[in-house]
């Protein structure tokens, strides 16, 4: 495995998952937290906000994938022509 170029979520999700269960409980601020679990404050906020802890920054597809499909398959015939 090569090493990260970046640190962009570089955190695992158990120590997301135990960072927010503490600070909810009311056990640690956000910013105790971030530096116990070594998140970033920021992260740990916005994770806060929703009711479940999730990773990733992709966005939710708004194409069908069956559209998206045959959407490709009419710029391959076009491409063709």
């Amino acid at each position: 495995m090569r090493d990260r170029k970046t640190h962009h979520q570089s955190w695992d999700l158990q120590s997301m998952q135990a960072a927010v269960d503490v600070v909810r409980s009311r056990h640690l601020t956000p910013s105790a937290a971030s530096k116990q679990y070594n998140i970033p404050r920021t992260t740990l906020r916005r994770q806060l906000q929703f009711e479940t802890v999730k990773k990733g920054m992709a966005r939710k597809q708004d194409i069908p994938p069956e559209i998206e499909a045959s959407l490709v398959d009419h710029i391959f015939l076009m491409e063709s022509r």
